[in-house]
């Protein structure tokens, strides 16, 4: 068994899941076409003062980042919506365990959803729990968090009509790291489950991860 918090054919699935997606995606950007779908910038070109090649190779990274980006977010959903007494929902809310009483929207990092946002999506959950969910918590899930800290706080975001700070009683603000243990039990349990997902593809996909793979993961969380 690869972790213990969740079930061998569930992640294995989840992590080929993302990298097939990534291996899609390079082979769709071998057509020139695919690249030039949406318009691109050429203001942007002409600003980085670069090599044309160069250039189209940057841009191809950047559209190729956001689609994985977004995998990578319905991976954690996934991951996190098949631990023990949780579910995924896809209801307004991503993940759901009754037994915790707890509800979740998991955004792949802080800044996934926009200031002018935070506020909408804070007052749905909040709605969620007024309505149906009585005596729950929400949580807005931050996957990869700012500044590398852990939290777990109150969410507040400022209303832009009237410029006041608005706080919700039940919604809080949580990191990828406390949420992981929180929902599993274990304190590392996101740090084991980024160590596994080179075992699993190098088995799986034959892949030789030579380079530090936990350097990356030490840039991003404080453990």
């Amino acid at each position: 068994m690869y972790l213990d918090f969740i079930k061998d054919d569930i992640l294995i699935n989840s992590v080929l899941e993302v990298y097939e997606t990534l291996e899609n995606e390079l082979e769709k950007f071998k057509d020139q076409k695919y690249l030039t779908r949406n318009s691109l910038d050429p203001f942007d070109f002409i600003f980085k003062n670069d090599k044309y090649e160069n250039w189209v190779y940057h841009e191809k990274l950047r559209q190729i980042g956001k689609t994985i980006s977004n995998k990578i977010g319905n991976f954690h959903e996934t991951i996190l919506g098949n631990v023990y007494d949780f579910k995924v929902i896809n209801q307004g809310h991503d993940i759901q365990s009754d037994k915790k009483k707890i509800i979740a929207d998991v955004k792949n990092k802080h800044n996934t959803v926009k200031g002018s946002d935070r506020i909408g999506l804070a007052k749905f959950l909040q709605s969620k729990i007024d309505s149906k969910f009585f005596g729950y918590k929400a949580y807005v899930v931050e996957i990869i968090p700012k500044d590398k800290k852990k939290y777990c706080e109150i969410f507040s975001a400022s209303d832009r009509l009237t410029g006041k700070r608005i706080y919700f009683k039940d919604v809080y603000k949580i990191d990828g790291l406390s949420f992981y243990e929180l929902a599993t039990g274990y304190k590392n349990a996101i740090y084991e489950l980024y160590k596994i997902i080179p075992i699993i593809l190098e088995k799986e996909k034959g892949l030789n991860f030579s380079f530090d793979i936990l350097k990356p993961f030490k840039l991003s969380y404080n453990i």
